[in-house]
């Protein structure tokens, strides 16, 4: 099983960018794995996600929707289930951060996420990095940003800049390194 999940999960990411076959074949292994192991957050929650890009990659408008709301809402369940679970966080943040507000309408959820994420670090500091840290409060000024929040956003930009002067140069290094 463990396997199967990091293969699913290396499809996945694939398919975030851009390879449609790899999104057709996560989501066959992520609905095995779901339905093998319906209380796992995180294969339910990166099951979410893959609906949402086999939305992405459907053929008519009408349809892309549809999917992706079928997905968004499967990720919303899991957070609403495992609140406090960074990775899910982190997937549902990912999502709600790229998926186009013009029609789902997600930045604001997305900035609950990453505030939620901010809120958990700040409890206890070991959950994840301080790359990871640091990307969230990237994420979060950006999402600040699109739903019109430029105080936040620049009060964001600005905590993340005094934290590391670098991190802009850096992020497009590691953009670049893949």
């Amino acid at each position: 099983m463990q396997s199967d999940f990091i293969q699913a999960k290396r499809l996945h990411d694939q398919g975030v960018d851009g390879n449609k076959q790899a999104v057709e074949d996560a989501y066959q292994m992520l609905k095995r794995l779901q339905q093998s192991n319906p209380h796992d957050p995180l294969i339910k929650a990166y099951y979410g996600s893959i609906i949402t890009l086999v939305g992405r990659d459907a053929s008519n408008n009408k349809e892309r929707i549809r999917v992706a709301n079928e997905g968004l809402k499967v990720l919303d369940q899991v957070v609403q289930q495992y609140p406090n679970h960074t990775d899910v966080r982190f997937l549902s943040a990912y999502v709600n951060s790229r998926i186009p507000e013009k029609y789902f309408k997600r930045t604001e959820k997305a900035i609950e996420d990453l505030e939620h994420l901010l809120h958990l670090y700040e409890k206890d500091r070991s959950i994840f990095s301080e790359d990871q840290y640091e990307d969230i409060l990237y994420e979060l000024s950006s999402a600040y940003k699109r739903n019109k929040q430029s105080k936040q956003a620049k009060s964001i930009k600005e905590q993340l800049l005094n934290r590391n002067p670098d991190y802009e140069k850096l992020r497009k290094k590691r953009k670049k390194e893949g």
